[in-house]
């Protein structure tokens, strides 16, 4: 189960770009999606950086796993059904449509990502500006509300996720960090020791460490980093997902649509909630894109999606 995002995390959010809400999901449905977690990282191989990463919608389709990178082959299908709701779980579009100020926030990208030691984690503070062709701005209708959910017990010693207060960032230059390192590749810009040039960020950084099934909720113009991952055994798996105005195009690296014929895609679509499906790009029950022949054409692509909530919606004025 998980639990409503309380006045206080909002106010707290527009405050510092960041809150913390412990213990999101427990119970039963940390349970489950912690057991799923362990059956597709049972089938993992880490990558050279000692990662492994999936993309929305997480699982295994043993017929295509041979042909995956960093995928054991594997003789039968891993679902994660409850671990990809979570993604679009209600109460967190709830917080993003408080957020953002829109009925239907769109989520843009997710992904589950496994550390373990020996990878190189230790970053320089950052804003996410590798998810947009331009730069934060403060206004409600350019928001990007991101989110990291911690399925593990993150300590001091597996690489927690530091944050700063927008207060404490302001005045910080837009591109700082991996974000330069990146731009000086190409524009031949020297890289510089932003630690150096801002030691007060890094006195100001708090650093994330919760129990398992909490989430920090962070806006794209917030600064963090990841840090050292010291301990010599373990791991820190984390699942990873931003929303944003379903207007604003430049916003957001990932889209779903080159995966609709995906089983995994498939099986997900048909099991949602209308809700969950616009989230990520699906016309909504109010999209002036239904018609009778539209119905009739995505009732036939997916012969067990409920269509009814889209035949019995009021007609768009």
């Amino acid at each position: 189960m998980t639990q409503a995002i309380s006045d206080t995390h909002l106010a707290e959010y527009h405050k510092h770009g960041y809150t913390v809400v412990e213990r999101f999901f427990s119970g039963d449905q940390l349970t489950r999606c912690r057991d799923e977690i362990e059956q597709l990282l049972a089938v993992s191989e880490p990558d050279e950086r000692s990662h492994v990463e999936h993309t929305f919608p997480l699982g295994v389709a043993s017929v295509m796993s041979r042909s995956f990178k960093g995928i054991s082959a594997v003789d039968k299908d891993i679902h994660t059904d409850a671990l990809n709701a979570t993604f679009v779980d209600e109460h967190l579009l709830d917080f993003a449509r408080q957020v953002i100020g829109v009925e239907h926030p769109l989520m843009v990208f997710g992904y589950l990502r496994a550390k373990y030691p020996g990878g190189a984690f230790d970053q320089p503070l950052h804003r996410d500006i590798d998810n947009t062709y331009v730069v934060p701005r403060e206004d409600p209708r350019h928001h990007h509300l991101q989110a990291f959910v911690y399925w593990d017990d993150v300590t001091e010693e597996l690489g927690p996720t530091t944050v700063v207060s927008e207060a404490a960032g302001k005045g910080a230059p837009p591109v700082l960090g991996r974000d330069r390192d990146h731009l000086s590749r190409f524009f031949g810009a020297r890289p510089f020791d932003d630690n150096a040039l801002r030691p007060d960020l890094y006195d100001a950084e708090h650093k994330v460490l919760v129990p398992a099934g909490s989430v920090l909720l962070y806006s794209m113009n917030t600064l963090h980093r990841g840090t050292h991952f010291a301990a010599p055994h373990g791991r820190r798996a984390v699942t990873h997902m931003a929303f944003r105005n379903p207007a604003n195009n430049w916003q957001g690296i990932d889209g779903y649509g080159r995966r609709t014929f995906d089983p995994l895609m498939v099986r997900f679509l048909t099991g949602a909630t209308p809700q969950q499906r616009t989230a990520i790009g699906f016309p909504s029950v109010d999209s002036d894109y239904w018609t009778a022949e539209t119905l009739l054409g995505v009732a036939e692509r997916y012969p067990e999606m409920d269509m009814s909530p889209y035949r019995t919606a009021p007609s768009p004025a």
